[in-house]
This record gives C-alpha cells, sequence and structure tokens, in this order.
C-alpha cells in the first residue's frame, strides 16, 4: 500500500527507497496531539465503561484526521511516541494492526490489567474464557418480554431487564434483584476507568466479593468465584452490544429477516454494530521481547496501541476487525439478541434513523417498536 510522503528520518538507499533501522520517532509535538487528539479522547468517554454524557460530544472526531495527517508525515510505522520513561508505539496500517490482534502479544497488558484489578479477584487470566453458567436465552426472554407488553422499549426499561438477566445467568435466581451488587460494580468499574492513576477501593472490592461469594454458594457455583466479576461485566457490555444491533435491524428490515432465518447472519450483524461503535477506544499489547516491523527493530517492553475507531471505522483503509474470531461477549451478544427479536417485529420508533452512523452510538439513544407480528 502506498503512502503520499517519505517516512521522517527514514535514510534513502541508491534504489530511491527508504531503508530504517528503528521506527519513526513522533516529535514531542505530535505525541502532544496524539496523546490530546487520539488517545486521551477515549479516557474521556471510558476506557472500561462508558460515560455517556462525554460520550455524545463525540470527543474522538478528530482522531481519524490526525491519524491519516502522521501516516502522511512519517509513513506506515509503527510510529514511536516521545513519552518520558516508556516504550510507546502508535500502528498506523492495517497490517500491523492485524499482527497485533494475532495472538503474538499477550492480551492482558500494564493498562489492563491495573484496570481489571479494581474489580476482579485473583490473578487476570491471559486467554481463559469462562462460559456463562445459566441459560442465557430463557432467562433473557423472561426478563424482557413483560417489557414489550406496549409494544414500545427504551434503553431505560431494557438496561435493568438485562441487569436481572445478567445476575440471574453468573449468579443464580437468588442474585435476580440484587441492585446494590450492581452498584457496587458500577463503582469500581468507575474506578477501573482510570486504571493506576486512581487507588483502588479495597472496602467496596471486598463488600462486592462478599455478596458474589453469598449468591454463589446459594447456587452451588462456588467454582466460578473469580471469574464473576468479569463475567457480569462482559454480558452486560455484550447486552449493550445486542441493543445497538437491535438498532441496525430496525433499519434494515431484509436483514432483520435473514437475520430470524440464519444465526450466522445475525451473528455478523452482531459483529457489524461491535465494529461500527466499538467498546474499548484503543486496543493495548506489550511486546515480550524485541519485534521486527519490516526491517525496523523495537525494544522489549513497548506498549502497542491501536485506536480502535480508526480501526474499526477507517476513513480509507480496509477494516480488519472481521479477521477475529468471535470472543465470549459476541456470543453473548448474539445470543441476547435472539431473545430480543423473537417473536416480534423490529422497528425504530419514531422518525429516527441511525444513518448518517454516528460516531458514538449510546443505547438511550435507541427507543424501538416491538410488535408481534401477525396481530
Amino acid at each position: 500500500m502506498s503512502v503520499t510522503g517519505t517516512a521522517v528520518g527514514a535514510p534513502r538507499t541508491e534504489s530511491g527507497g527508504t531503508e530504517r533501522r528503528r521506527p519513526p520517532r513522533a516529535t514531542a509535538r505530535d505525541t502532544f496531539r496524539v496523546l490530546t487528539r487520539v488517545l486521551a479522547p477515549g479516557v474521556a468517554r471510558g476506557v472500561v465503561t462508558p460515560r455517556p454524557r462525554t460520550a455524545r460530544l463525540g470527543p474522538d472526531r478528530f482522531a481519524d484526521a490526525e491519524i491519516n495527517r502522521l501516516r502522511d508525515r512519517y509513513g506506515l510505522g509503527p510510529l514511536r511516541l516521545t513519552v518520558p520513561g516508556r516504550s510507546v508505539a502508535l500502528i498506523l496500517d492495517e497490517g500491523h494492526a492485524r499482527r497485533v490482534l494475532s495472538g503474538e502479544f499477550p492480551p492482558v497488558g500494564r493498562e489492563r490489567r491495573s484496570a481489571l484489578a479494581h474489580y476482579t479477584f485473583g490473578p487476570v487470566p491471559e486467554t481463559a474464557e469462562v462460559e456463562p453458567p445459566g441459560d442465557v436465552d430463557r432467562i433473557v426472554r423472561e426478563e424482557i418480554r413483560p417489557l414489550a407488553a406496549d409494544g414500545t422499549i427504551g434503553w431505560d426499561e431494557v438496561r435493568p431487564a438485562l441487569r436481572r438477566a445478567v445476575r440471574r445467568i453468573v449468579l443464580g435466581d437468588t442474585a435476580r434483584d440484587d441492585e446494590l451488587l450492581t452498584g457496587l460494580l458500577d463503582r469500581l468499574r468507575t474506578d477501573a476507568n482510570w486504571g493506576y492513576l486512581r487507588r483502588r477501593r479495597d472496602p467496596v472490592r471486598w463488600r462486592f466479593l462478599a455478596r458474589i461469594r453469598g449468591h454463589l454458594r446459594r447456587a452451588g457455583r462456588d467454582d466460578i468465584t473469580e471469574s464473576a466479576p468479569g463475567l457480569l461485566a462482559e454480558l452486560e457490555d455484550a447486552g449493550a452490544v445486542a441493543y445497538r444491533t437491535l438498532g441496525l435491524l430496525a433499519t434494515h428490515p431484509d436483514a432483520l429477516a435473514e437475520a430470524r432465518a440464519d444465526v450466522a447472519h445475525l451473528r455478523a450483524c452482531v459483529r457489524e454494530a461491535r465494529r461500527l461503535w466499538p467498546d474499548e477506544p484503543a486496543v493495548l499489547r506489550d511486546t515480550l521481547r524485541k519485534t521486527r516491523w519490516d526491517g525496523a527493530e523495537l525494544p522489549a517492553g513497548t506498549t502497542l496501541v491501536v485506536p480502535t475507531l480508526w480501526l474499526h471505522r477507517p476513513a480509507r483503509f480496509a477494516p480488519v476487525a472481521s479477521s477475529l474470531p468471535p470472543d465470549l461477549a459476541l456470543r453473548a451478544a448474539t445470543s441476547m439478541t435472539e431473545s430480543l427479536i423473537d417473536g416480534y417485529d423490529v422497528r425504530l420508533a419514531g422518525p429516527g434513523r441511525l444513518s448518517p452512523l454516528p460516531r458514538r452510538l449510546d443505547p438511550s439513544d435507541l427507543h424501538f417498536s416491538l410488535r408481534r407480528p401477525y396481530v
């Protein structure tokens, strides 16, 4: 893939090409622009759990233009940022992004580990995946069906129902109405947005853990105590993805009909919703050893940063998100979407439309008309 301009600081060979021994380094000014225009907006809207009011302001609307400017100036990268005491490289090429996501680098690095430490217990698993112990389809149907009695549902009604469903799925039926537990998790995940910049609230964590242990003991699921907080968080996020998927299907009747008939198509719609409105502002990976990138070398311990919006919704480059295998949250979102649309026509209530697509879609912006067919 060609890029306009020559990488800054790259010596020319006799053939007129360029050869780099080290990746280019951004100037202090360009590093500041990356921090303020690409990374800081993601932190502002929430790394772990979104802040809806901030998200609606669209703080990341300048990210694409800034990344494209950096590509034109420095080449395809990776681009080393001038960060005191840290080796940080910004990924600017979709091929490099695919490599970062290929499994070569541990999925849980310094930043993610520090965020998860706010609300999880025990060692953070690198790749382990625990299936939800409860019957997702049955429980979601039981919680959602009563909401559609008047024909229209919105996020303010769906979110509490999904939270009740998530508590039942992970912790058992006795946790259905334990809103205090979810409130404690909300507080801890809000702290997790700040990672190691905010001190852990251990009294809140232990109170949260005590309630989890009590419900799991009554449900006979003591073996998932360490994974339960992560499951609660992932399934709640999956519910938001499912609801956004409903927004896409409400504006595409043909896709809705196909999704009803083919679960593979429904899964593709869920993945499309997650691509359009990614959960996290950036993918972070840490190198464990020296790594080579097109002849250039990055030192061990470098944090690789892939801006998610650019990766998922690039202005002029093909996305690579579709090459990723579905994870637990995506599978759960597919199951929840099946339960949400089962037995109902889905229409977007009112004159609202999803096109042109907003950069950040908060679920509370959507309201759906769910009407039983043939009635």
